[in-house]
């Protein structure tokens, strides 16, 4: 009867302690990686919104080596003056809500692209008039607009600014977001629906008290360990991050921030947040296996008062 006892115990701390472990990082990463506010602050935080006008420059740079000093600027001044910081937190704000919708799996397609077709011709419309002020009043407005297109050409501006391939060129990042999608639906609730079956569950057998108790134990223990995974793991991300950014000019370039520290703060935040969230079950756990023990204790006081004679 003992035996069968801790069988039932054991098996019920051991589903307790996987659905809280499975509840600590569901909400950890309703928190982060499938919080979109997330990603805005920390976007806003690091100045990300200039990567779209700092690709543009960098294009610029490398495609206009030939031209005056003159021209130079007034291109200069019309990207400043297209890739606004409007505009681009409207796109990046797009960007967040498709990469949640593909991570949520309410989209089958990652479409991380900035459609930069319109802002070209708005390129031209603003380098025109500054080509103007430098040129010759006697050459002709058709000139002129020939001449800004042809200059606008050169500097290479694609039509769309695909973020895959530039901030996360290595697949390796996108098989997360894979592993991500998979378990996303399993992660949402099931834990949450399996805990509380299995509290009831433990309440019915152990009595209340003591599966507070019990309880209490599983998710302080469910926390430390989760801590331990997590500085593990931290570990393991922190090579792949050396070993997958060796090279890194254009990034460093495009977001002004080095990628490696970039990435390393990024991963950091998340870890962070699961960290944060495995005090909290630990000190949630201290309550109710406290809570658990003087409600075990005031039962078998009472308990020890009722078996006493009259």
């Amino acid at each position: 009867m003992k035996f069968k006892h801790l069988a039932i115990l054991t098996i019920l701390s051991i589903c307790l302690f996987a659905a809280s472990i499975m509840m600590q990082l569901s909400l950890s990463a309703e928190h982060t990686i499938l919080n979109a506010g997330f990603y805005s602050s920390f976007i806003e935080k690091h100045n990300l919104y200039s990567i779209p006008q700092n690709f543009v420059l960098l294009s610029i740079k490398n495609h206009t080596s030939q031209l005056d000093e003159i021209t130079y600027q007034s291109l200069l001044q019309a990207s400043s003056r297209t890739f606004t910081q409007e505009w681009t937190q409207e796109q990046v704000s797009g960007l967040i809500g498709r990469l949640l919708a593909y991570l949520k799996n309410e989209s089958n397609e990652l479409d991380l692209r900035i459609d930069l077709r319109a802002q070209k011709l708005q390129f031209i419309t603003y380098l025109l008039p500054l080509l103007v002020e430098n040129e010759n009043l006697g050459v002709s407005q058709q000139i002129m607009i020939n001449r800004a297109e042809q200059i606008s050409q050169a500097v290479g501006i694609p039509d769309y600014l695909d973020l895959r391939y530039i901030l996360a060129p290595d697949s390796g990042v996108y098989n997360y977001l894979d592993h991500i999608r998979i378990y996303y639906p399993y992660f949402k609730y099931f834990p949450f629906i399996l805990f509380i079956v299995l509290l009831f569950f433990s309440a019915y057998y152990l009595g209340l008290p003591s599966a507070l108790k019990n309880m209490g134990y599983v998710l302080s223990a469910s926390g430390l360990v989760l801590i331990i995974i997590i500085s593990y793991i931290s570990g393991i991300l922190d090579s792949q991050i050396n070993s997958h950014l060796s090279s890194y000019d254009q990034l460093l370039a495009i977001t002004g921030t080095n990628p490696k520290i970039l990435v390393a703060m990024f991963k950091n935040s998340i870890l962070n947040t699961s960290n944060l969230m495995a005090i909290y079950f630990c000190l949630t756990g201290i309550f109710f296996a406290i809570v658990g023990g003087i409600g075990s204790k005031l039962q078998s006081a009472r308990h020890k008062k009722l078996s006493r004679p009259s």
